[in-house]
Order: C-alpha cells, then structure tokens, then sequence
C-alpha cells in the first residue's frame, strides 16, 4: 500500500514539475493581455472597424488557440480565462481563430456599422435592401480574397436557387427588344468572378461589367506583391493551394478563368445609373443600357 502511495506521489510530482513552467506563461501572458486590452479599450482600438471575431463567451474556454493563428498577432487575447479582442482594428478577417477555435466560439462578422455610411446593411444571402440586389467583396466590409471567393459564390447561389424557382432561366428580351439576362455582376474581381463561375455552373445568362481589366482592387497593387490568398477553392476551376501569390501570377489566373469559361466580360465599362424596370433592374453604362433580372454589385 505504502509503496502505491509513493509510485502515484512520484506520478504527480513529476506532472507537477513538468505543469509549472505552463502554468507560469500562461499566467504572464494573461497579465500580458490584460494589460494591452486595458490600453486598447483607453485607446479606442479595441472597437473593430469592419470585420472581426465575435466571440461566444459562454463556449469559450480561454485555450488561447485563437491568439496562436491569428496572422495579424494582437488582434486577440485571453483575459479572465476567456478570448477577448485587443486590437480590433488590425483584424482583417483571415478568419484563422474560428478554424483552429476547437469548441466552435468564434465566427467573423461585422461590428456597429451604423456611422459607416460606406458599408450596406445587408440581409441574408448579402442581399440589399433592394429586392434582387445582392452586394460582394469589398464592399461589403469584408477584405481578404478568400472572402470575396466566399461571399461571390453565396450571392449567386442564391440567385439560382430563386430563378429555379421559377422557371424563367435564360436571356429575354424586353419591351423594347433588348436583351434582359438573368443577372449582371458589376466587378471582374475575385468576388465577380466567383460569382459569374457559378452563374455558368447553373446555366444562367449573365454578364460581367467592369470599367477596368479583371482583377479588382489587386490590379493597381505594387508591381511583384505577394498577395495573401490562403488555400481557397475557385468555383468551376479548382483550388489554389499556396497562402500567397505574386500579383501578377494572380492575375494571370482569372484571365485564365475568363478564356477557359467563356465568362461575358464587358471592359471597359462604367456603370453609372442603376434603375429598377419590370421588377429587373437597367443599367446605363459606357456602351448602352443593360438590364437583368438580378444585379450582384461586386467591386473592390
């Protein structure tokens, strides 16, 4: 009996050497953390801009595997045993905490935008406050390529998913004679082009207006910049595994995207105003009017 109780005494003297160099780091980068959410909040920089983690406190079980992942470094930290934004306005929505999070704590989503007057309120799917009208990419507050991929195929999918429901699939004409499509995408970016990959995937007439060459906000980037991706799966095309690509690799790709498809690429065409007809939508653009029946707003 004596000889048990010295074994399992040994057992957790040794656990208990071997916990306490943890135990310590973890304890001095909780300090850490509170500190610099404590300078934040001072600061203001603890209230995200756009995009961020929204963190379920009562899931969250503070292992700080969301602070280990995020690319950015200090937009989160753990306080009081739960995660906590630090540096809200570093966050760009890698979205790398809610992967790794392993009770499923954290989604990214986005803050207070009522005094951002440059940010849509969107409902579900992205659609707008307009009927039909459905907004992608950047301009939805939300960065990262990976994003724009995301939120381009979720928009168009949605658009099929409606135009099935009613069976009126395919290119009409209106009153006039002029072709009406099932939707245009203004914006050959990657959230454009996702969204267009799909619309090809579901057999539906679209048009892609751009008032510049494809690549959206990446086109005018620094000649040879790395520009972060993360693996991303491209409707239609496939994935793209490397983390990053040069720009001009990148933009080769939705060239190539555009040739293999045959997507309808309009460019350079600037669009400038937008109606509502017969419950569709005109655009006047450089060339002409073009009308659809669904309009994905894709720019950025």
């Amino acid at each position: 009996m004596s000889e048990s109780l010295v074994i399992w005494g040994t057992a957790a003297l040794l656990v208990a050497v071997a916990l306490i160099p943890y135990v310590r780091r973890f304890q001095k980068r909780a300090t850490a953390d509170r500190l610099r959410r404590e300078e934040a909040v001072t600061l203001g920089f603890d209230r995200p801009a756009t995009q961020h983690p929204l963190i379920n406190e009562t899931l969250c079980i503070g292992c700080g595997a969301c602070v280990d992942a995020c690319p950015e470094g200090d937009v989160l930290g753990v306080v009081s045993g739960r995660a906590v934004i630090i540096n809200g306005l570093r966050c760009v929505g890698h979205s790398r905490c809610a992967e790794v999070c392993p009770v499923g704590a954290i989604e990214i989503g986005l803050g207070d935008i009522s005094d951002r007057p440059d940010i849509p309120v969107l409902g579900t799917h992205n659609e707008s406050s307009v009927p039909g009208l459905f907004i992608a990419g950047e301009l939805s507050g939300f960065a990262l390529i990976r994003n724009a991929v995301a939120q381009g195929r979720e928009v168009m999918e949605e658009v099929a998913r409606r135009i099935a429901a009613t069976s009126t699939r395919g290119a009409a004409a209106s009153a006039d004679g002029q072709p009406i499509v099932d939707v245009i995408v203004v914006g050959a970016g990657p959230a454009g082009l996702s969204a267009a990959l799909v619309a090809r995937q579901h057999a539906l007439s679209c048009l892609i207006l751009d008032q510049d060459d494809p690549g959206g906000t990446i086109l005018h980037y620094p000649r040879k910049k790395m520009v972060l991706t993360q693996p991303i799966e491209i409707p239609l095309y496939g994935k793209l595994p490397m983390e990053e690509y040069q720009k001009e690799t990148l933009l080769d790709i939705w060239h190539d995207i555009i040739r293999r498809f045959e997507l309808d690429l309009r460019t350079p065409e600037r669009v400038g105003r937008i109606s509502r007809e017969d419950g569709g939508f005109a655009l006047e653009a450089s060339s002409g009017v073009f009308r659809s029946r669904y309009l994905v707003l894709a720019t950025g």
